[in-house]
């Protein structure tokens, strides 16, 4: 069609119809239906062209205007994104051609309005870093995250691992999209268990993962929830137009159907409560009380004396003061497990007694585990969860937190009420109206499921 034009013409049609569909573009972003502003471009185009051309037919003429047209809008819709239900919309935009009129010199084109820029819909390194801050300090204020009194908060764990293992090797202007999100999650996929103990120890990302077991990598449930947590970021700057799309949609990954947790056979439970109840203090106990509540190793790490109510034979698993708990429903109440009552309150007793003799300093020292070492919460749980490891792997090969899947495990098959379980475990019920209208279970009801127990 390009035969059709001499050299200006062709050139004219180009500039004028940059103008106007980016104009036009510009009227539909504050409201303005544009689809009269481009007929009126069109049929002025028509008329300029027709006086540098005036052996062309009209027919000919609607063609070359018609496909010069489709070939520009074509252009601009690769080049200006977030425009393209405008653009769909004016590629059905009539073209009318007038009739052939006598030759005259053309009328002084209207100066076109020059539209404000077309600002770049892709999220710099730099914007995702400085609107993190604006997330963590919206949820902190609504409530949705707690502070430490240390000032942290638990979900800072969420930004930090992307930052030190991903944001910190880009450039502060480089555009995050899709396909650096999926670099994220096959680098997750790479990393060790660990793996931030290995970067305060001077390794790089590269070191880490070259000297990585590949049989001790990352879970797929962990590397989704790093998957939800940044995808659950992405939403808010959505909603709030710092971004058109959200680059973490389905990324989480697919586990197998019908793999299922490891929990302990009667064998390995009986081996393991053996094996506790030759030992004293927190050898004994911790193990035992992950036995029996189902508690996560971190919310028994972090027990004080007073979280232990000896009248009411209950323990509190709560936060603040150094303490945490996962979220709302880990907050909670639980009785002490019959099977172990008399032994474990004799315990709390001892460690009270001691701890009134201490004076200065250590007598603000409240933990119920003395002989566990560790200033912080997460260092007394990493404590924990090594000296576990290490005395039980010959015995069972799992993680303390197998302890936690039996017992629910375990409940389920001795018909213990589903509504108790979660409770005396800190899930979350299922259905709205539990959510909304159940009361939580009584420290008895609890105490009655755990004595269903069959070890």
């Amino acid at each position: 069609m390009s035969a059709l034009y001499h050299r200006n013409s062709k050139d004219y049609i180009k500039a004028h119809l940059s103008d106007g569909i980016v104009f036009a573009i510009s009227l539909s972003k504050f409201g303005i239906e544009p689809t009269q502003h481009i007929k009126h471009l069109l049929e002025h185009i028509v008329t300029e062209v027709k006086l540098g051309m005036p052996d062309k037919t009209p027919q000919e003429m609607r063609e070359a205007v018609r496909a010069c047209f489709v070939r520009e809008l074509v252009r601009l819709k690769r080049n200006l994104l977030g425009t393209g239900d405008v653009l769909s919309g004016l590629l059905s935009t009539p073209v009318s051609t007038p009739e052939p009129i006598a030759q005259q010199s053309p009328a002084p084109a209207e100066p076109v309005p020059v539209p404000p820029p077309v600002q770049p819909h892709g999220l710099t390194v730099r914007d995702i870093r400085k609107h993190w801050k604006e997330y963590r300090a919206e949820n902190i204020k609504h409530g949705r995250w707690r502070v430490s009194t240390t000032g942290q908060v638990q979900q800072d764990n969420h930004f930090s691992g992307f930052e030190k293992t991903f944001l910190s090797a880009l450039k502060a202007n480089t555009v995050f999209d899709k396909a650096l999100a999926r670099e994220y999650r096959s680098l997750m996929q790479q990393l060790p268990q660990g793996w931030s103990k290995s970067i305060r120890y001077g390794k790089t990302i590269k070191e880490i993962i070259a000297d990585a077991d590949p049989d001790k990598t990352l879970g797929t449930s962990t590397v989704n929830q790093q998957m939800s947590n940044m995808g659950a970021f992405w939403r808010w700057m959505v909603n709030q137009d710092y971004t058109d799309k959200n680059v973490w949609d389905g990324l989480r990954i697919r586990a197998a159907k019908g793999k299922q947790r490891k929990s302990l056979d009667m064998r390995e439970l009986n081996l393991l409560k053996a094996t506790a109840n030759a030992d004293t203090g927190h050898e004994k106990f911790i193990p035992l009380l992950g036995m029996y509540t189902g508690a996560r190793v971190g919310e028994i790490a972090q027990l004080r004396t007073d979280d232990v109510d000896l009248q009411a034979r209950t323990i509190r698993i709560t936060d603040g003061d150094g303490q945490q708990v996962k979220n709302e429903t880990s907050r909670r109440t639980i009785p002490i497990p019959p099977q172990i009552e008399q032994e474990f309150i004799e315990y709390v007793e001892g460690v009270i007694t001691a701890q009134s003799k201490l004076s200065g300093k250590d007598a603000q020292v409240r933990t119920l585990w003395p002989e566990v070492q560790g200033r912080t919460l997460n260092s007394k749980r990493n404590v924990v969860v090594r000296w576990f490891s290490y005395k039980y792997r010959d015995a069972i090969g799992e993680t303390f937190h197998v302890l936690r899947h039996t017992f629910i495990t375990e409940l389920y098959r001795a018909d213990a009420r589903p509504d108790i379980i979660k409770d005396i475990v800190g899930h979350e019920q299922s259905g709205t109206t539990e959510k909304i209208y159940r009361k939580r279970s009584t420290v008895e009801q609890m105490r009655e499921q755990i004595q269903l127990l069959p070890y």
